[in-house]
C-alpha cells in the first residue's frame, strides 16, 4: 500500500490482479448484473488509484477494499432507485452503550439491509416496509394492498429469506476480515 501511495503503478497492478476478482464477486452478489458489476468494481479501483496518497496508512487492504466496494454498491443503488436508504428504526438507546466497533457494525448491517430492501421487487418491498417500518399486521397490509393474506405472507417470507442469505454472507465476510 505504501508503494501504491508513492505512485508505483506495478504495485497497483499487482493489487488489482489479486483483489479485483474478490471485489467483483462481492459486488455481483448484490447487483446481479454483470455489466453494472464490472463498472462498479472498476470504479472501486479507479477511486483507489485517485486517492492513492491516503493508502500509506492502510494496514488491511482487504478490509479497505471491502469498505470501498460496499460504498460503491450503496451509491449504485441510491442512484438506481433515486432514493435515500430506508430507515429500519435502529433503537438509538441501544447504541449508547455500544463500542465504536459495535456502532460501525450496526451501521454496516443497517446499510446492507437497506440495499437489499431497495433492490427487492416493488410489491415485496412495500409489504416488507409496511410490516417492519409501519408495524402493520398481515391482515392490515392485505386490506391496504387489496391482496390475500397468503400473498402478503409469501412476500414477507421471500423478503426475510433474501435478508437472511445476505446477512449470512456479511457475517461470514466479517469473520474473515
Amino acid at each position: 500500500m505504501k508503494r501504491i501511495a508513492a505512485g508505483d503503478e506495478l504495485a497497483f497492478q499487482q493489487l488489482f490482479d489479486i483483489y479485483y476478482p474478490q471485489v467483483r464477486g462481492f459486488v455481483l452478489s448484490f447487483v446481479k448484473n454483470v455489466d453494472d458489476t464490472e463498472d462498479i468494481a472498476q470504479s472501486v479501483f479507479i477511486n483507489l488509484w485517485q486517492k492513492r496518497d491516503l493508502l500509506a496508512e492502510v494496514i488491511n487492504p482487504n478490509a479497505y477494499l471491502y469498505r470501498m466496494g460496499r460504498n460503491a454498491i450503496m451509491n449504485f443503488f441510491a442512484k438506481k432507485n433515486n432514493m435515500r436508504p430506508l430507515s429500519l428504526g435502529v433503537n438509538q438507546d441501544r447504541s449508547l452503550s455500544a463500542t465504536p466497533q459495535d456502532l460501525l457494525e450496526m451501521q454496516d448491517t443497517k446499510l446492507l439491509i437497506d440495499m437489499v430492501v431497495c433492490n427487492m421487487p416493488k410489491q415485496r418491498r412495500q409489504v416488507f416496509i409496511m410490516s417492519r417500518n409501519e408495524g402493520l399486521s398481515n391482515d392490515e397490509i392485505a386490506k391496504r394492498m387489496n391482496l390475500s393474506k397468503k400473498t402478503i405472507e409469501n412476500h414477507l417470507n421471500l423478503a426475510l429469506k433474501e435478508l437472511r442469505k445476505v446477512l449470512k454472507c456479511l457475517f461470514l465476510l466479517m469473520s474473515w476480515v
